[in-house]
């Protein structure tokens, strides 16, 4: 028994679209390719939805995450402190 929604893509419409990814528009980021995809391919689908589509099929680089929001460092030594560890 399959579990696939029923809204999810076509597996021909994936595979066409990674096809076309990777036979004319290699190299070119995400957002250049999206807007050629909609203006000469009549793609409807979002950019959200073509950029996982990329990147799972290996044809497209993940982002960085972000490094951390705070950086955690020893408090400075006082005269007068010791120096513990240092």
């Amino acid at each position: 028994m399959s579990s696939l929604s029923a809204r999810a893509a076509p597996v021909d419409e994936v595979f066409r679209l990674t096809d076309l990814y990777s036979s004319r528009y290699s190299g070119w980021n995400v957002r250049h390719f999206h807007r050629w995809y909609q203006q000469e391919h009549d793609g409807k689908r979002s950019y959200s939805w073509v950029k996982s589509k990329l990147q799972s099929a290996d044809l497209v680089a993940k982002g960085k995450s972000p490094g951390p929001h705070r950086i955690k460092r020893l408090p400075s030594v006082l005269p007068g402190m010791k120096m513990n560890g240092r």
